[in-house]
C-alpha cells in the first residue's frame, strides 16, 4: 500500500517534480514523470468535475426528498461500477485527446489590406504560436512541426511567443534549436517572446532564437525592403516580474501609416490599444482556446478574441490555439494548428526604397 501511495504522489506532482529534479537524475527519467505528471492533470480535472456532478445529484436528491428511495433501487456495487466506468471513460478521453494531438491542422485564410508594398502584392504568411519546446515537445517532435512549416510554402514566417516551454538547455539538449534553423522562407522568420521565455529567462531566449536565425522584436519595429513592416512586442507577464514593456504607440511611432503594419504580442490582451496604433494585422496564441473541455468556455471569458480570426474596423486579428501544448500533450477539442494566411495588398503603390534597418524605438 505504501509502495502505491508513493507511486500516486509521483505521478500526481510529476510535472512539478521533473522540474525540481532537473540536473539531478537523468533526463529520461525526467521526460518519463513529466509526461505522467502532464497527463494527470487532465485526469484530475475529470475526476473532479464528476465529483461535482455526483455531489450536485446528491445535493438535489436530498433537498427533494428523494435520497432514499433512489439509494434502495441501485444495485450493491454501484459504487464500485460507477468508479470503475469514470476511470475508464477519463482514460479513453485521455487517450482520444493525445492522439488528437497528434495531428496538426492547416488553417488557410485570405484577407485584404488596403495598403501596398512595394513589391509583389501577395503575401504568404505562415504563423505559428506556443510550440512549447521543451520536456514534451521535443527535437523530434519539432522537426515534424518545421516540415509541416517548410509544406506550406511561405513567404514569412511569424512566430507569436511561447516556443520554448520554461528551459533553454533541454531545447539545445534535446534537438528543437537545431529543428528550429530549418525553417525555409525568403523574407525571413520574425517572433515575439510570450510568458514561458519570461520564465526561461528573456535574455537566455532571445539568444538561443537569435542563434538559429531568428529575428525576435523585443518591443522593436523593423521595415523590410518592400516596405511592410513589423513590431514585436514583449510579453505582458512581464509586469508579474516588476517590469514593464513600451507602450505600442511607442514601439511603431516611426512607422509609416501608409504601408502595412503587423503586430506580434503573444496575449490578445491589447487588442483595442493595437487599433488605436493603426496595425492592420496582429498576431497572437496563448489561450491554447483552453486546450481542452471546459476551459474554452474560461478564455472566452478572459479574452476579447479567445481563437480565431475577427476584424475589428481596419485591423485583422487572428488568434491561434497554437501547435503545442502547455504541460498535457492532450488537446480535447481543436486539434493543434498551423495558420497560413494569405495577404492581398490593395492599396496604391508607393515607389521608392522604403527599406530601414531594425528600429529598438528608444532601447
Amino acid at each position: 500500500m505504501g509502495s502505491f501511495i508513493s507511486l500516486f504522489i509521483v505521478v500526481a506532482l510529476g510535472y512539478l517534480i521533473a522540474r525540481i529534479l532537473k540536473g539531478y537524475i537523468p533526463q529520461a527519467y525526467l521526460d518519463m514523470i513529466s509526461l505522467a505528471g502532464s497527463f494527470w492533470i487532465v485526469a484530475f480535472v475529470y475526476f473532479f468535475l464528476f465529483w461535482l456532478a455526483f455531489e450536485a445529484g446528491h445535493l438535489l436528491l436530498l433537498f427533494t426528498g428523494k435520497l432514499e428511495s433512489t439509494k434502495s433501487k441501485l444495485p450493491k456495487a454501484f459504487p464500485a461500477m460507477a468508479v470503475v466506468s469514470i476511470v475508464i471513460f477519463v482514460v479513453m478521453v485521455i487517450t482520444a485527446g493525445y492522439f488528437n494531438n497528434r495531428q496538426i491542422v492547416i488553417r488557410e485564410m485570405s484577407i485584404d489590406i488596403d495598403k501596398a508594398v512595394s513589391e509583389n502584392q501577395n503575401l504568404r504568411v505562415v504563423m505559428v504560436t506556443d510550440i512549447h519546446l521543451g520536456y514534451i515537445v521535443d527535437g523530434k517532435r519539432a522537426e515534424q512541426i518545421i516540415k509541416v512549416i517548410n509544406d506550406q510554402k511561405p513567404d514569412i514566417v511569424f512566430l507569436t511567443g511561447d516556443i520554448i516551454d520554461i528551459d533553454t538547455k533541454t531545447v539545445v539538449a534535446n534537438g528543437g534549436a537545431a529543428a528550429l534553423d530549418k525553417i525555409e522562407a525568403p523574407l525571413g522568420v520574425f517572433a515575439c517572446l510570450g510568458n514561458r521565455e519570461e520564465y526561461a529567462g528573456e535574455d537566455a531566449s532571445f539568444e538561443l532564437l537569435d542563434s538559429v536565425g531568428i529575428n525576435v522584436l523585443r518591443d522593436e519595429f523593423i521595415n523590410l525592403a518592400n516596405g511592410l513592416q513589423i513590431a514585436g512586442r514583449l510579453d505582458v507577464s512581464r509586469e508579474r516580474f516588476g517590469k514593464s514593456r513600451k507602450p505600442l504607440k511607442n514601439i511603431i511611432g516611426v512607422a509609416d501609416k501608409n504601408m502595412p503594419i503587423i503586430l506580434l504580442d503573444h496575449q490578445p490582451k491589447a487588442l483595442k490599444e493595437a487599433q488605436d496604433a493603426g496595425v492592420d494585422l496582429i498576431l497572437c496564441g496563448h489561450t491554447h482556446n483552453g486546450q481542452f473541455w471546459p476551459f474554452n468556455y474560461v478564455v472566452k471569458m478572459i479574452f476579447d478574441v479567445a481563437y480565431g480570426y475577427a476584424k475589428w474596423g481596419d485591423m485583422n486579428i487572428y488568434v491561434s490555439n497554437g501547435v503545442g501544448t502547455w504541460g498535457p500533450p492532450v488537446r480535447i477539442g481543436l486539434p493543434p494548428e498551423i495558420v497560413v494566411i494569405n495577404i492581398h495588398f490593395t492599396g496604391k503603390v508607393l515607389t521608392g526604397d522604403k527599406g530601414l534597418p531594425l528600429q529598438s524605438s528608444g532601447q
